[in-house]
Order: C-alpha cells, then sequence, then structure tokens
C-alpha cells in the first residue's frame, strides 16, 4: 500500500506545473551553455582561419626576404644597393637626370575652357 502512495504522488508530482517549470528552467540552462559553446567554437573557426591567412602572409613574405638576400649575396646586388643607397657611379659612367617641362603643362590647363578644367577637377576628387 505504501509503494502504491508513494507511486501516486510520484505520478502527481511528475504531472504538476511545479516540475514542467523545473524542467524549463534546466532546459534553458543546458541551451544557454551548449549556446555559449557554439559561439565560442565560431570563434576559433574564424581565427585560425585568420591565422592560417597571417602565416601564410608571413611565408611569403619570407621568400621574398631570402630572395632580397640572395640577391644581395651577389656582386651585382651589393653594387645595385651601394649605388641606390649612397647615389654614387663608377669612374667613368654620368649620370642623366630627366626633368619635366612644366611650361607645356600650363600651357595646355591654359587652353581648356572653365568647364572642362572644372569637369577634370571633379572627376579628380572621385580618382582619388
Amino acid at each position: 500500500m505504501r509503494d502504491f502512495r508513494h507511486r501516486r504522488r510520484a505520478k502527481k508530482f511528475l504531472n504538476s506545473p511545479r516540475f514542467v517549470l523545473i524542467l524549463v528552467v534546466l532546459v534553458i540552462i543546458i541551451g544557454q551553455g551548449a549556446w555559449g559553446v557554439y559561439k565560442k567554437e565560431r570563434e576559433s573557426e574564424m581565427n585560425l582561419e585568420d591565422v592560417r591567412g597571417e602565416l601564410e602572409r608571413t611565408r611569403e613574405r619570407e621568400e621574398e626576404l631570402s630572395q632580397q638576400i640572395e640577391y644581395l649575396h651577389t656582386d651585382k646586388g651589393i653594387e645595385g644597393e651601394i649605388r641606390e643607397k649612397f647615389s654614387v657611379v663608377k669612374p667613368g659612367e654620368e649620370v642623366v637626370i630627366i626633368i619635366e617641362d612644366r611650361k607645356a603643362e600650363s600651357e595646355t590647363d591654359s587652353k581648356q575652357s572653365f568647364l572642362e578644367r572644372l569637369w577634370n577637377g571633379i572627376k579628380g576628387i572621385f580618382n582619388n
């Protein structure tokens, strides 16, 4: 008889609103935990992709630097760097400096009409 009462009380509790409320609260708590883990997993995937891209860029940069180092170990590379850094020439060589003719540019500007200059100014703003 006692067993029967105990079963009936258990069934009554399982069918009560209090038990349903407890279950809903537990499901919400577990769901929030699972959602947090899911968000962290997605963030980790994005971070992994970022790190892989950075690793690839670093490897490319390493390759470029290795090629530059190999170039600098040659006589031609050393000579080129000295010429670039110190602006020197070998005996018997001459330096040619090309200067643009600014007079020609100003003449073409003065030949343009006001509307053409305005239009070119507007295009210049949007091309930058």
